[in-house]
């Protein structure tokens, strides 16, 4: 049975260095316009600015130490945060997840060794406007040696775009795109004990895919 956070002993990977993942390389057909790109509305989700201006500002304010935004355009990219391509365009987040992974991993090995940089990344995906600070704290304080993910939970299952990820992983995760299988839910499910859970309020979890879900917003 996968562990909550309640029952996690605390130990030093809870202070372990973390990436920052923004996800906003989707198509956004449904919506009709860039989601990273939405504003608004004024003092509701926190500060004001884009959808991804937000995402990076909550990542900063966690303590994520380089931040990148996979996908989308480079020129959306806010102060703070640097652009990594999508190295398997159209094959969905998970493979975002491994660009930034890979990416994360070669700047902390040219920076001096294998033990330099980052060794978890937290991921976000860029439309979910109203999560927040204690949700991300939430999930960075599940962290133990024993695991090699830790991802939100919500009413609808397992948020595998809410979720840190081990340096670790990335062959794993390499391996399981290179298979053919593109499932972020998938992938994590397929850790088993080493995946633990957080749940988080069904709230902090609303996305947006259509004009009409960002009307009920």
């Amino acid at each position: 049975m996968d562990r909550t956070s309640a029952e996690l002993p605390r130990d030093r990977d809870r202070g372990a260095p973390f990436a920052g993942v923004v996800l906003a390389g989707g198509a956004s057909r449904r919506m009709g316009r860039d989601k990273a790109l939405l504003v608004g509305p004024e003092g509701t989700w926190g500060p004001e600015g884009t959808w991804l201006e937000r995402s990076v500002a909550r990542l900063a304010r966690a303590g994520a130490s380089p931040i990148w935004v996979a996908g989308g355009d480079p020129s959306w990219v806010p102060e703070g945060a640097r652009h990594v391509p999508d190295g398997r365009p159209g094959q969905g987040p998970l493979a975002g997840i491994e660009s930034a992974m890979q990416r994360s991993r070669l700047e902390g090995r040219a920076r001096g060794g294998e033990k330099v940089g980052s060794t978890w990344c937290l991921v976000v995906a860029c439309d979910l406007p109203s999560l927040e600070g204690e949700s991300l704290s939430r999930l960075l304080e599940a962290r133990t040696p024993e695991v090699s993910a830790v991802a939100a939970r919500g009413p609808g299952g397992l948020e595998p775009l809410v979720a840190l990820y081990q340096d670790a992983l990335l062959e794993e995760l390499r391996a399981f795109l290179d298979s053919g299988q593109r499932s972020a839910r998938r992938f994590l499910e397929g850790l088993g004990s080493a995946l633990t859970q957080v749940e988080l309020p069904a709230a902090v979890l609303l996305n947006a895919n259509t004009p009409q879900d960002l009307e009920d917003l």
